[in-house]
């Protein structure tokens, strides 16, 4: 099997756990974590034979969260970040990678690399935060959209084009996801937020 099958294989892996997550509203969280395990692992073994290091670095650390989310090992260590440090962290991203960007006007190679780094770091970071359930599920999608939108030129560059397939269905599921919570009463929300799983 060629790098480009197998990552086909875990795009497929992937876009499943996400509209899994985007559109049942009392999802299974363990079959959530278990769907991103493999899919991460897989991507990242198709990622290294494409040499596409934001693709290689997103979905290790995907796979990692995801496997130590499902053994609880976050529940035991109750790590919360506040709410205002998140915020913190978030603009300070923009504006390191603005800079960043202005820095290297006319070396597009530079530019497309830096914003999608940008968006690795986001994309992980919300992932920690959804996995240990201190983000609502609204949030996570708008940010997903975001990130998905920074590293799309990269893989692009790198012509890693499962994972750019994969980001284009991501956030087109994470606008629906959106667009379908906006829909629903609002006691379909609070109802599916007293499960325990992350919204």
């Amino acid at each position: 099997m060629s790098w480009a099958a197998l990552g086909w294989c875990a795009t497929g892996v992937y876009l499943g756990a996400h509209a899994y997550l985007s559109v049942v509203q009392q999802y299974r969280r363990d079959v959530y974590l278990l769907l991103n395990v493999l899919g991460g692992v897989l991507l990242m073994v198709a990622s290294v034979g494409m040499s596409s290091p934001h693709a290689v670095v997103i979905n290790g650390y995907w796979a990692v969260v995801s496997l130590l989310a499902l053994g609880g090992l976050f529940a035991r260590m109750r790590i919360t970040v506040p709410r205002g440090w998140m915020l913190a962290a978030l603009y300070a991203l923009i504006a390191i990678t603005s800079l960043v960007v202005i820095a290297q006007a006319g070396k597009p190679h530079a530019v497309v690399a830096t914003v999608g780094w940008a968006g690795t770091v986001t994309y992980c970071a919300i992932y920690w935060l959804i996995a240990t359930r201190q983000i609502a599920r609204s949030s996570y999608l708008w940010l997903s959209i975001a990130a998905g939108l920074c590293v799309l030129p990269a893989y692009a560059d790198d012509a890693n084009w499962p994972s750019f397939a994969m980001n284009l269905c991501w956030i087109g599921i994470s606008a629906y996801g959106l667009a379908r919570r906006r829909a629903l009463p609002e006691e379909s929300l609070t109802e599916a937020g007293q499960t325990g799983n992350a919204r």
